[in-house]
């Protein structure tokens, strides 16, 4: 009987496999919600979906596991032999209440500049009606219809464009948008997958985001823009080349570069031992250090709580660079030292990369070309 089972599977088996990938290009199709636009994030990628150029990436249980069991609406794919990521940027319960009612409320650059500065909870957050509106005007490309939708829903793939990898900032490409679905590159893997890897390899990671948390707060022509979930989960990096990128820009306070930096926003390090932030206290001032001290207390102090990167990132250093002065500059960044002044702080948030540069320059691998390309 077991053989008779055997044989015939061995000889179905072509169309077999055949009926299980049009079923899965099937649900890349039914994923999308092609029929909820207007109401939708874009549909320029619609076509390439529709003609299955998109296939759920299968090579692996753990493959299966995350597109079928997907707990936060995010699927692995491939399109043309790249890697990519279709997110659909919020749980499906609350896209269910996203509506052509809903979208009809804010239609107008005067109401979406209110629904920005005034909407409380909201996961991503203006500093006033002067950075919404500088905001808009930036991402007025977007259909209004599909604005708004993502406005209502999750700003992340605006804030990529505004953002842009071309630009130099550590973000994912966005590929396009169809339906309810937004496709973008599949950086690599979660900073946890790294935490135990060769100590020089991790301390090029940490060198590579301090440089991104400075870049969002300092290089972009009109925006400062600071996370508010610097997490190993928001954080990936590419195994072949440890390029890093933040997937996480949704959770973050977007504020409109003023004409000077006089006025510095000192995090308090930790009140009552708990690890928080004051969006207000960031907002009304020209620039703060959130980005450098989350990264310094979150991901690289020994002191980092769990879920973060518990024990740090450049935990277990070779025996002779555990008295180097790099440990003591990250302990000055997340603020367990009694200097408490902002300049000394970002300050230090550069001393810690041009430690790791002495360190690294002397293995002279293109590994880590970026201590060249970046200097100090």
């Amino acid at each position: 009987m077991s053989t008779s089972i055997y044989f015939v599977l061995l000889l179905f088996w072509p169309l077999i496999l055949s009926l299980f990938y049009y079923w899965t290009d099937l649900y890349v199709i039914n994923l999308c919600e092609i029929d909820s636009c207007p109401v939708c994030y874009g549909e320029d990628l619609c076509h390439r979906i529709e003609n299955k150029e998109f296939h759920l990436r299968m090579s692996s249980i753990l493959d299966f596991v995350y597109n079928f069991i997907s707990v936060k609406n995010v699927y692995f794919a491939r399109f043309n032999d790249i890697d990519v990521v279709i997110k659909k940027l919020a749980h499906q319960s609350d896209l269910n209440r996203v509506n052509r009612k809903m979208i009809d409320t804010i239609d107008s650059d005067l109401t979406r500049v209110n629904f920005l500065v005034n909407t409380v909870k909201r996961d991503f957050q203006v500093c006033d009606s002067e950075s919404a509106q500088t905001f808009l005007e930036v991402i007025q490309f977007k259909k209004s219809s599909h604005l708004d939708t993502l406005l209502s829903v999750n700003v992340e793939p605006l804030l990529m464009e505004v953002f842009h990898k071309n630009y130099g900032f550590p973000v994912p490409k966005v590929y396009g948008y169809c339906g309810r679905a937004v496709i973008v590159e599949n950086c690599g893997e979660t900073l946890n997958n790294f935490k135990n890897i060769d100590w020089y390899d991790r301390a090029y990671i940490a060198y590579e985001i301090l440089h991104a948390a400075n870049l969002f707060v300092f290089e972009h022509e009109h925006f400062r823009l600071y996370l508010k979930d610097i997490s190993p989960d928001n954080i990936v990096v590419n195994e072949e080349t440890l390029e890093v990128c933040f997937v996480d820009l949704g959770h973050s306070i977007l504020k409109r570069k003023s004409a000077s930096d006089d006025e510095i926003h000192i995090s308090n390090a930790y009140e009552d031992g708990v690890y928080q932030f004051s969006k207000d206290s960031i907002c009304e001032k020209d620039v703060s250090d959130h980005n450098v001290f989350s990264v310094c207390a979150l991901l690289l102090s020994k002191y980092a709580p769990w879920p973060m990167m518990h024990g740090g990132l450049l935990h277990s250093a070779p025996e002779n660079l555990t008295r180097h002065q790099l440990f003591e500059q990250i302990r000055a960044c997340e603020g367990r030292v009694q200097n408490r002044n902002l300049t000394h702080r970002i300050i230090h948030s550069f001393n810690i990369m041009k430690s790791i540069r002495s360190i690294l320059l002397p293995r002279n691998t293109s590994r880590y070309y970026k201590i060249w390309d970046y200097g100090n």
